[in-house]
């Protein structure tokens, strides 16, 4: 089993950056992804401030970002949390938000159960063995 928790804070051009803090200016969670409450609830986690004191930006999932969409919001929020995901879309917007402070909440995978069992399935078949997978389909036919 994995999880995904929080990693380096890194700025629009990926550099990991010392917080995702924002000198006291409540930062705007500024999104397009499918759970935009669950990347705020995570942020005010990280940040260690109350949820409601992160102003939500959200916009559909797959949103991409334009400059009709920035201008307005970067009037009103100076500083900005977004994920990984959204912050690709917003490098080509990087002129436009040359004001605003933004911060890239970064997120790494972490194994919670069951790497020792990847490791050994892994080191089989780097070996050259067979699928080291439990029998379960004994007897089908593998696929072209």
């Amino acid at each position: 089993r994995v999880a995904l928790v929080p990693g380096d804070w890194q700025d629009l051009d990926g550099r990991v950056v010392a917080s995702g803090d924002h000198d006291g200016d409540p930062p705007a969670v500024v999104t397009a992804v499918a759970r935009p409450r669950s990347v705020r609830s995570l942020a005010a986690r990280v940040l260690q401030r109350p949820e409601q004191t992160l102003p939500l930006v959200a916009f559909p999932d797959h949103h991409d970002f334009g400059a009709d969409d920035l201008e307005p919001i970067a009037a009103r929020h100076r500083s900005w949390i977004v994920t990984e995901k959204d912050a690709v879309k917003l490098v080509e917007h990087a002129d436009l938000l040359s004001d605003v402070r933004i911060r890239v909440l970064g997120l790494r995978l972490v194994w919670e159960h069951g790497l020792d069992g990847v490791d050994r399935a892994l080191e089989v078949l780097c070996a050259g063995g067979s699928d080291p997978a439990p029998d379960s389909d004994a007897g089908a036919e593998a696929a072209p």
